[in-house]
């Protein structure tokens, strides 16, 4: 039974027009003491123990057993997986808000399911949409993911997709999805459930959301759909309307035909020999052709009287535009690897986050990354590399391994000009490029 409070809480909280105060004494908790409003709602919510308290936190309880329409807005309610709290939530419930806030964008970004406050009855539709959803994206076995891993995704030759596949690895590490252990079989995960997409999920979901919202749906003609049924259904069902197409109609019709027909013009008649030679090099004996005909006059007689087919015979034709297709999704995944790009750049650098180090144990002498994975990390990451005997990142511009207008970033900069692109200027364009590969993949 849904819980009495959920269905109340905009009645009791808001007046329409009336602006929400914000604390002041708040407000400098969040801006000052915290760093953000991010990070004060991960904080208060860590001392209910709704989080943990890792970075980032991860929920203790999952949705049904701890609802945060509940447990983050309603200082009265029973749960007892997360007890209420006194001074919790805070005045115009800014936990719950921002909580929801920052889940939206995350949707927004592909980083989340969009089903993060499923839990409840209301939720089956959009439950089933969402499950098609990744579905159409990332099945294993029917999935565009399934399809672009074999047409795309697993050539390691190309330096796109190695960066893509060493992203993924290492935001995995700071941040699981679901899978990220069966891909990085060494690394210790902590346990818990995952709800967030590796990094080409990501770009498969987005592929999918932007080929069904730039989709267009138009409905076939009445002669279209005729022309697909059998013949016999079409004879069949002509004959209910009134329409029956005698013998003698067929005849007329191929002796009017003025391609079997010999003499000059105005006077040439039909002749029967050149009907039989032309329909012979058609492939079709006479009977056929008088079937043919007879089908073609039925459907002009059903088009003409506008009589409409079956709705068992009725289809939709669902088109793309390639041209605002293909550019919504260069922008889309543009903006996805390059947000991948950036935080790995600073998941990478060590020395600048010392508190919390190497997170993702990518030096680590037994967890780290191999060989090859650290040279795909110093093109990712110039002009800063990583530098082994300092153990940090160091600038290397000018030498003969690192030479200037040869910076690094995402993809591979052999096609790039001009050459004194940025690595943001490089990443942005090949994230773009690896659109184009996608779209001709699936050509």
């Amino acid at each position: 039974m849904t819980d009495p409070l959920f269905g109340t809480y905009f009645s009791r909280k808001y007046i329409q027009g009336e602006l929400l105060e914000i604390d002041d004494q708040l407000t400098l908790q969040a801006l000052t003491l915290r760093g953000g409003w991010i990070q004060w709602k991960n904080h208060r919510l860590a001392q209910i123990h709704f989080y943990n308290s890792k970075d980032p936190p991860k929920r203790i309880h999952e949705t049904e057993d701890a609802p945060p329409r509940l447990i983050l807005r309603e200082d009265s309610h029973q749960n007892t997986n997360v007890p209420a709290t006194p001074g919790f939530p805070s005045p115009g419930d800014l936990e719950f808000k921002i909580w929801l806030q920052n889940k939206i964008e995350e949707v927004s970004r592909g980083r989340v399911s969009p089903r993060f406050l499923s839990g409840q009855d209301r939720k089956e539709e959009r439950e089933k949409a969402m499950e098609k959803w990744d579905e159409l994206a990332i099945d294993p076995d029917k999935g565009i993911r399934f399809f672009l891993d074999k047409e795309l995704y697993d050539n390691q030759k190309i330096a796109e997709i190695r960066h893509l596949h060493l992203m993924q690895k290492i935001l995995g590490r700071v941040e699981p999805f679901e899978g990220a252990e069966v891909m990085d079989p060494n690394f210790p995960f902590p346990q818990g459930t995952k709800r967030n997409y590796g990094l080409i999920d990501r770009i498969c979901r987005e592929l999918v959301r932007s080929m069904i919202s730039k989709s267009r749906t138009t409905e076939p003609s009445y002669e279209d759909v005729y022309y697909r049924q059998k013949d016999v259904e079409i004879f069949d069902y002509a004959k209910t309307k009134g329409i029956e197409i005698e013998p003698s109609r067929v005849t007329l019709h191929i002796q009017e035909n003025t391609i079997f027909h010999r003499g000059h013009r105005g006077g040439s008649t039909f002749n029967k020999e050149k009907w039989v030679k032309e329909i012979k090099d058609r492939g079709m004996n006479q009977t056929e052709y008088r079937e043919k005909i007879k089908l073609d006059i039925t459907i002009h007689e059903l088009v003409e009287q506008k009589i409409p087919p079956r709705d068992e015979w009725m289809y939709s034709i669902i088109w793309l535009p390639a041209m605002t297709f293909g550019k919504a999704l260069a922008e889309k995944l543009s903006e996805i690897i390059l947000e991948a790009w950036k935080d790995v750049k600073k998941i990478a650098n060590v020395e600048a986050n010392p508190a919390i180090g190497d997170k993702a144990k990518l030096f680590d002498p037994q967890l780290g990354l191999t060989v090859d994975e650290l040279k795909d990390l110093t093109s990712l990451t110039l002009p800063r590399i990583w530098d082994s005997t300092q153990l940090e990142f160091v600038d290397n511009l000018g030498t003969n391994r690192h030479p200037k207008n040869k910076q690094g970033g995402f993809g591979s900069r052999k096609a790039i000009t001009p050459t004194n692109k940025t690595p943001e200027e490089a990443s942005k364009h090949n994230a773009k490029k690896h659109a184009g590969n996608i779209i001709a993949a699936l050509q």
